[in-house]
């Protein structure tokens, strides 16, 4: 594509500012967590039956879909113009609605789905589940410590899409597609 340096260095700019703000850190935490915990099954696969080991996957498969749609969603809110003209209205709402979709994901997959199987293969783990799992979710309230940066962040990135033309939209998408999705999918079963 024939996109600028100065507008390709905007873009990015407006991408990594918001990457930087804390949006994606709350994301990789809970990445992080499910991952280490796939890792430790995989270590000590020959203790488990062949059919806890397949619960076990299809349940890591099913969770880790579930946080990586957030990504794609929060990807296309982006590039959809009528989105970003509703996160333009109100960026804090936008930013405390998606921040409560994660927790979400989290109580839901991970805390309600995922560790039920994990615990019930590691008994010796089952005080973990009876404390909502490695770490404690976001709070109900959202602080605005975390609302605010990551809000003035979104409002860059929709102020710059919203003066580019198609193909510095193209561009965009490419790079959230390189910096924001690639890098925070969770790994294949037999990638950990």
């Amino acid at each position: 594509m024939n996109v600028s340096a100065q507008t390709a260095s905007k873009s990015e700019q407006a991408l990594y500012d918001l990457m930087d703000s804390g949006f994606l850190k709350t994301y990789k935490d809970y990445r992080y967590e499910v991952e280490k915990n796939i890792a430790v099954i995989k270590a000590r696969q020959g203790d488990y039956q062949p059919e806890e080991i397949a619960e076990m996957r299809m349940t890591y498969l099913r969770t880790s879909e579930a946080f990586e749609d957030f990504i794609y969603v929060t990807r296309n809110d982006f590039l959809n113009r009528k989105t970003r003209k509703l996160i333009r209205k109100d960026t804090e709402g936008y930013v405390r609605v998606r921040l409560e979709k994660l927790n979400d994901i989290y109580v839901e997959y991970y805390i309600g789905k995922f560790m039920p199987v994990y615990t019930a293969m590691n008994i010796d783990e089952s005080a973990m589940i009876a404390e909502g799992g490695n770490r404690t979710s976001i709070p109900p309230e959202i602080p605005l410590t975390l609302i605010v940066p990551v809000a003035k962040a979104t409002m860059e990135l929709i102020e710059f899409l919203d003066n580019q033309n198609d193909k510095d939209i193209a561009y965009l998408k490419d790079l959230l597609e390189k910096e924001w999705v690639r890098p925070n999918r969770f790994r294949d079963w037999e990638e950990i």
